[in-house]
């Protein structure tokens, strides 16, 4: 059954954020909250769940978040990535918008 709630993918290698974020998402609005450590971790959730829109670390072990958006596009999964990340630079920016994420 439909429970008109947005299902959320929160994708960081830390669980000390990933649990800041999801404390914050919990007080602020009725999101089904799914979780991954790193890239290779979210891309095998989103083969197996509904995602509806994904925060995403860049900087991570085994597959960072561009990678992971780039092997979306490869498979045809098509979902909007808000990438965030404290080791921002202006490549890695202009490479996230290239691959079509929704903000940086």
């Amino acid at each position: 059954m439909f429970s008109g709630r947005s299902s959320l993918l929160l994708v960081d290698d830390s669980a000390d954020i990933r649990a800041a974020i999801r404390e914050m998402l919990e007080h602020h609005g009725d999101y089904s909250i799914l979780e991954a450590a790193d890239g290779a971790e979210a891309f095998a959730i989103i083969e197996h769940e509904s995602v509806d829109f994904m925060l995403c670390d860049i900087v991570m072990p085994k597959m960072d978040g561009l990678e992971l958006l780039e092997k979306l596009q490869v498979v045809g999964h098509s979902v909007p990535v808000i990438f965030i990340t404290g080791d921002a630079t202006k490549e890695k920016a202009i490479a996230a918008i290239r691959l079509g994420v929704v903000d940086f």
